[in-house]
């Protein structure tokens, strides 16, 4: 690869990691608190059912409409999308064999990501009409097809950064922080103190002390 093809496949690649990051701290983020036990999806119910619920509403809609923004075609509408695809082009000028495996890996992604990129075009991009107002049944999109085309993004990623010789792209999402155990304890705290302000046992004017009271 001559420089600027180099430079625009880093700069490409560095576009789709900032998305990517974003993406997956969304997906694990939902599952710490949603799918990692009824338990827990019952106690952040019980904390506040509606705040949550848009919570994981959010985080749903922002994880399928990134993943399906990835899985695009080049270009729509006369425009060029940022999109994994762009990847493959770029790759093909100098590495046909490389541009064929990401094509491939891309392929599955795609197929991962099917029940997706139908909720993107009926719910999320526009509302489709039928879809509101004569409801029809969507298809499911399941946990397992979100883990496994991030499974798939990620070795997607690696195998085209090898082309970059001389330059790193940090891409490591298993060793990313995740402060959503933190979180779930400060509720449990939280939760605890307003047992034990029913039983009695705590001035229900303690809580004026904290310096959060007017926040």
């Amino acid at each position: 690869m001559n420089n600027i093809e180099l430079k625009n496949l880093k700069d490409t690649l560095d576009a789709i990691l900032h998305e990517l990051t974003r993406l997956y701290a969304w997906w694990k983020t939902f599952k710490e608190l949603f799918y990692k036990s009824p338990a827990r999806y019952d106690f952040l119910m019980e904390v506040s059912s509606s705040t949550f619920a848009i919570f994981e509403d959010v985080l749903t809609d922002s994880v399928l409409i990134t993943l399906a923004k990835l899985c695009d075609s080049v270009k729509s509408c006369g425009k060029e999308n940022l999109c994994l695809e762009q990847i493959c082009i770029i790759i093909n000028n100098e590495d046909e064999q490389l541009s064929r495996k990401l094509a491939a890996r891309l392929s599955t992604i795609r197929e991962y990501c099917d029940s997706v990129i139908t909720h993107r075009k009926r719910r999320l991009a526009h509302f489709d009409y039928r879809t509101h107002v004569e409801p029809e049944v969507l298809p499911r999109v399941s946990v397992r097809n979100i883990d496994s085309a991030l499974r798939e993004l990620e070795q997607f990623v690696h195998d085209a950064a090898g082309r970059l010789k001389n330059c790193t792209i940090a891409f490591e999402p298993d060793t990313w922080l995740n402060e959503t155990d933190k979180f779930i304890e400060r509720l449990k705290q939280a939760m605890r103190y307003e047992e034990l302000r029913k039983e009695g046992r705590i001035d229900t004017s303690d809580i004026q002390q904290s310096k959060f009271f007017k926040v």
